[in-house]
């Protein structure tokens, strides 16, 4: 009877320490909670006791080695940046797949997020997301009250109805008083300047960085006549260093007057300081007189094999004798002109990837034509650009309406400069469907060619007289002067 109290008791003990203890244990972690929560941090839960078996069974089986399966990896989430930019990029990111119903509601929390962000934020978020109406027009307005940078080192806003610096239009641009200029375009700007040649030379236009740190890193520069706002007489995006622009251009006599400059950004959401600098040039003699003025880049399999007869023609359209020394192809195919290699007045000079194609033509040291189209360019050894090309195979609906032709490619024509005064990087001035396998060291196909159009039959007694018209057609691609029509046959 003894013995069963004290067990009783003992477990009574027992029971009421655990209890105590348990208690204990729950009011400090409640303690430890509370603190926890005050500090705005969250409490991990306690895992849930784990359940003692009685009793584990194992059993193991064997089965064949079928290879090694592979490992299935769970993609991380994606990480946003913290504040209004993480959660706007975390809508963009989701925008098209959002349930209808929720669309008005993220509409109203982008909208609210991009309302107080700057013109840099906004402008990395419409490079992502160039397609959101909502960042586009944003981005306009931040634009309208953006700062700018002008000449005389102070800024206005881009809203003012003043400007220190060249303005958005012809009418309205800088007059270029120095050989350095310093500028600053804002997104959706565009810099003119004008110019005054008062003589024939060769001049360089070429946007630089400046020496601050928030430069636009890439513009486009178009130079116009002072005739047309629209129609650019030259253009370049990356001939300068690191993305900027350069034109180097010979001017005649006849063409001095006044010029215009535009400098816009590589893109409408471009923005940042530039330098613009205007400075007389020393270009070589062939500059002007000298055209790449047929391509054949890729010959039908029925003339054999296509790295057999790639030919590329010059033509000098000067009233002199030009020596090539000196230039050289950097793109396309490599070849340096020597000391021997010049050009008559109104003659060809004919490089080819094999000269025992083409006798009298020279073979080029290395590398060929692309079937696909590229870059064409000789450069004197300066660097200076005299004569450049792209040309493209016409496979795309872009490049035919660009003036390229398929024919060309693979189809047994070459391309043939119309008028060796043209701008020969312009598709529209080339002819693809000239004479089969092109016209290697001789005029292009691509000359007046005419034919009867209408004609008169009238029969008349003799002594008698009649006034009849006929029509005479030009089929070719350059303009035809007909000085005269003399009759020879018995019939009119």
């Amino acid at each position: 009877m003894k013995r069963t109290a004290m067990n009783t008791l003992t477990v009574f003990l027992i029971t009421v320490l655990m209890s105590t203890m348990a208690w204990a244990i729950d009011g400090e972690e409640q303690e430890h909670k509370l603190k926890m929560e005050a500090m705005g941090l969250q409490v991990p839960e306690a895992a849930p006791a784990l359940e003692q078996e009685k009793s584990i069974t194992i059993r193991a089986t064997s089965k064949p080695y079928s290879g090694f399966q592979g490992v299935v990896v769970t993609p991380k989430a994606k990480q946003y940046p913290e504040g209004a930019e993480g959660i706007a990029l975390d809508l963009l990111d989701n925008w098209d797949t959002m349930p209808l119903e929720d669309a008005s509601k993220a509409q109203e929390k982008l909208s609210s997020l991009i309302r107080d962000m700057s013109y840099e934020e906004l402008k990395d978020l419409y490079e992502g997301y160039p397609n959101n109406s909502l960042i586009e027009n944003a981005l306009y307005q931040s634009w309208l009250s953006t700062q700018r940078s002008g000449e005389n080192g102070f800024r206005v806003s881009r809203s003012s109805t003043s400007e220190v610096e060249p303005n958005d239009g012809m009418s309205s641009a800088n007059a270029v008083a120095t050989d350095t200029v310093s500028a600053y375009l804002t997104a959706y700007d565009e810099d003119w300047y004008t110019v005054t040649l008062t003589a024939g030379g060769d001049w360089t236009f070429e946007t630089h960085a400046t020496t601050s740190d928030d430069n636009v890193g890439d513009t486009k520069m178009y130079l116009y006549a002072d005739t047309s706002d629209v129609n650019h007489v030259d253009y370049d995006d990356d001939g300068g260093l690191s993305g900027y622009s350069q034109i180097t251009r010979r001017f005649e006599d006849a063409e001095a007057g006044t010029y215009y400059i535009k400098v816009v950004g590589y893109s409408d959401t471009y923005a940042g300081a530039y330098l613009l600098t205007v400075s007389s040039a020393s270009l070589p003699n062939a500059y002007g007189k000298v055209v790449i003025n047929e391509i054949y880049y890729n010959a039908p399999s029925s003339q054999g094999d296509d790295g057999d007869y790639e030919f590329l023609e010059l033509y000098n359209m000067s009233s002199e004798n030009v020596s090539l020394e000196g230039l050289s192809f950097d793109e396309g195919f490599v070849y340096d002109f020597t000391a021997n290699d010049s050009i008559v007045a109104g003659g060809y000079f004919l490089l080819a990837v094999d000269s025992s194609t083409y006798p009298g033509s020279i073979e080029w040291t290395s590398g060929g034509l692309s079937n696909g189209g590229e870059d064409i360019e000789i450069i004197d050894s300066t660097g200076a650009q005299v004569d450049y090309v792209y040309y493209e195979d016409g496979s795309y609906s872009t490049e035919t309406a660009a003036g390229w032709d398929p024919l060309t490619d693979g189809g047994g024509t070459s391309y043939e400069l119309i008028d060796p005064t043209a701008d020969n990087d312009d598709g529209h001035n080339w002819r693809g469907w000239g004479t089969v396998h092109g016209t290697p060291g001789a005029a292009n196909s691509a000359q007046p060619d005419i034919s009867m159009g209408s004609s008169v039959a009238s029969y008349q007694a003799a002594g008698s007289s009649a006034t009849g018209t006929f029509q005479l057609n030009n089929d070719g691609d350059a303009d035809l002067t007909v000085s005269s029509v003399t009759v020879d046959s018995t019939y009119v």
